[in-house]
């Protein structure tokens, strides 16, 4: 089962530069390397692709421009991207099948973005130094950012600032990547490792004072909240407040009652939404780490040292798993991290539970 993304550097992403060029996909089958692992490979059949090769949504995206991100990178897990949200019924016979292949499902899970997620558990909060909510979506009617003209980035630059990034209920400042100030646009940038650093024109961030808000623009999808908290249930609530405004300014997400909210790489599908903490991690090699993350359907990703903490353990995004879900695989996992680090530094007193003793206390 593929492993949960942990942000941008799972997946690699495709560019503005592979979707402006239809010709990286002729009238011929590609032809796929034998040790491609992309699951293009397997969805895309020579019937499959003679189906579609010839047809267009409304808004001009073809089949080409859906996989040519998986013809640049064979290692690209998806191998697709869609170009649109019409994408997903045009080009359904290669879409559909790599989804049912990622997300075990192709039914997202109803989200109750009324209701709060809870914390990690108590007994695991002095190892994590802060949270992380983060939340994808693209706008109602606009070409999402691989396909997007540099005047439809535009447009959605615009529209985002009006909403957030100006007036006195502004949540904070936009600062362009282009033309902002260098060594805040390389601090807001160096978590996001998105075509080896190459950002599409009209890109930027939305930061609050602090910087614990941020609403990055046109850097994979067209809008990209990041909200830090010492608690996943503060950080949560400055989502809440965040999409609120999104509503009261009038942006509509664009929104699917099958695959939750549509997002142009098709393994964010669903809620959009990513947990992450940020962990300090003692006693145990990379391999452990990654191990036990993955039992609790986790993904560990290490980080320099010199920050606090250097682990990030990432829950989500999930088609069939609600925020709550995700906040309970993340704290189980933290769980997990505790009594392995425990064992590792004192394995005699980390002893098993006899089988024996198991045993009787299922017979009682």
């Amino acid at each position: 089962e593929p492993e949960p993304e942990p942000e941008l550097q799972h997946i690699p992403q495709p560019n503005a530069a592979d979707l402006a060029d239809g010709s990286a996909v002729d009238d011929d089958y590609p032809a796929f390397p034998s040790d491609c692992q992309s699951l293009l490979r397997t969805a895309l059949t020579p019937d499959v692709f003679t189906t579609l090769k010839s047809l267009t949504t409304s808004q001009g995206v073809t089949l080409a421009d859906c996989i040519a991100p998986g013809l640049a990178d064979f290692n690209s897990t998806p191998g697709v991207c869609a170009g649109d949200a019409e994408s997903y019924q045009t080009f359904a016979l290669v879409f559909d099948p790599i989804i049912a292949m990622f997300h075990g499902t192709e039914q997202a899970a109803k989200d109750a973005d009324d209701e709060g997620i809870a914390d990690v558990p108590e007994a695991v909060q002095p190892l994590v130094a802060s949270c992380r909510v983060n939340f994808v979506c693209n706008l109602k009617g606009h070409v999402f950012v691989p396909a997007a003209s540099e005047e439809q980035r535009s447009a959605v630059e615009a529209a985002v600032i009006d909403a957030l990034g100006s007036g006195d209920a502004a949540v904070g400042q936009y600062v362009s990547f282009a033309d902002g100030p260098p060594e805040l646009v390389q601090q807001l940038q160096r978590d996001l490792v998105l075509n080896d650093g190459v950002f599409p024109t009209h890109s930027g961030a939305v930061c609050s004072a602090d910087r614990d808000v941020l609403v990055f623009v046109n850097v994979d999808e067209h809008v990209r909240v990041t909200c830090t908290a010492p608690q996943l249930s503060e950080a949560w609530s400055k989502l809440r407040a965040v999409r609120q405004q999104m509503v009261d300014a009038g942006l509509t997400v664009q929104h699917d009652a099958r695959l939750g909210n549509l997002t142009a790489c098709p393994t964010r599908l669903g809620s959009g939404i990513q947990l992450t903490a940020q962990v300090t991690v003692n006693d145990l090699d990379a391999d452990a780490v990654a191990d036990l993350a993955g039992a609790s359907n986790t993904f560990a990703k290490p980080r320099a040292q010199g920050e606090g903490w250097n682990w990030q353990f990432v829950a989500g995004p999930r088609l069939a798993s609600t925020s709550a879900a995700l906040a309970q695989q993340l704290g189980t996992a933290l769980v997990a991290l505790q009594n392995k680090m425990a064992a590792a530094k004192a394995p005699s007193q980390a002893a098993p539970v006899p089988e024996a003793e198991e045993e009787e206390e299922e017979e009682e």
